[in-house]
């Protein structure tokens, strides 16, 4: 088990941030530091490597505007090929990878690919900030396809505040006491960590659920949520659940409409109850269409008669084609 520990304490206050720029570029895996913040830097960088498993806790001291950059020279320079996981247990941390872009609050995570480029940053108001970061070798993912992890990177993780609670007290354990762990000890450990971390980043079986996925139920609940919402895309989903339009797609694959097919006919649905409803009988047809997400009366017309075989008002009148 290696340690290393990177800390500002004995620096002199105007020397502290590029000392730590300076350890920074000399990781396994470099990375760029810049610090926009006018107050003194401070902080402190713990890492505990068991192998395939990496551990890192990153905290400052104090106010702190601190920008991560690894663009892709960096990237060919050193990439260790791990999943980084980042746990935020105090202060914000901002991550940006394939285009996509999260905002992490404490007891939220997200992940990132070294072999790729990705920024991120590190925001604190307060005295104190905290970051756990689990780096996990792609290789010991088991099955887990790289094109599902790199759909996934730079998004939230669908995970308890208690799981990354548990995560971050296990991690920050294991740093406190590494001197005093045995090789039995650190395989049991690293096991742990790796069974962990590749629950939370696997799709998991769900009954209610035919394909199967984490997302799916959420982005099921936000459409119906927001069906109204005449802007309600596919597109406007993905961002919504810091995924891509890609993934967002693909999980809904199999079905016999598309995404956007399937919203469309569950509008209709909505505005076919309500056009036979007696408490809604004095309202326009333009009124019920705008309600669930059909500003253009025109085009809700045409929608609906092509699903129905009757316009708005003709289904409205004959109850429902049964007059």
């Amino acid at each position: 088990m290696r340690t290393v520990d990177i800390t500002t304490r004995h620096i002199r206050a105007p020397d502290r941030f590029a000392y730590f720029r300076e350890r920074a570029m000399r990781l396994p895996e470099p990375v760029e530091l810049v610090h926009d913040g006018d107050a003194p830097f401070s902080a402190h960088a713990q890492f505990c490597d068991l192998g395939s498993v990496t551990i890192c806790r990153f905290r400052t001291y104090g106010p702190l505007d601190l920008t991560l950059r690894r663009p892709w020279e960096l990237v060919r320079s050193g990439d260790p090929q791990v999943v980084r996981m980042l746990i935020s247990m105090g202060g914000r941390t901002g991550l940006t990878q394939f285009d996509r872009q999260e905002i992490l609050h404490p007891g939220q995570a997200a992940y990132y690919l070294s072999s790729a480029p990705h920024e991120g940053w590190r925001r604190a108001a307060g005295r104190f900030s905290d970051l756990l970061m689990l780096s996990i070798e792609v290789d010991t993912l088991g099955d887990l396809p790289i094109a599902t992890l790199r759909d996934n990177a730079a998004c939230r993780l669908p995970v308890s505040v208690e799981m990354t609670g548990l995560l971050n007290c296990l991690g920050r354990r294991i740093l406190c006491g590494g001197d005093h762990y045995t090789r039995a000890d650190i395989e049991i450990v690293t096991a742990m960590l790796v069974s962990a971390v590749t629950g939370v980043l696997t799709p998991e079986a769900d009954d209610d659920i035919p394909t199967g996925h984490r997302f799916k139920r959420s982005i099921c609940e936000y459409i119906e949520e927001n069906l109204g919402d005449p802007n309600l895309t596919p597109t406007s989903i993905a961002a919504a659940h810091h995924l891509s339009v890609r993934t967002v797609h693909r999980l809904f694959e199999g079905q016999d409409a598309t995404l956007g097919a399937w919203i469309r006919a569950l509008r209709l649905e909505r505005c076919r109850k309500d056009l036979l409803s007696v408490d809604l009988a004095d309202r326009p047809v333009h009124a019920i269409a705008a309600r669930w997400g059909f500003p253009d009366p025109a085009h809700f017309s045409r929608c609906f008669t092509a699903a129905f075989g009757l316009t708005p008002g003709a289904y409205r009148r004959t109850g429902g084609g049964r007059a």
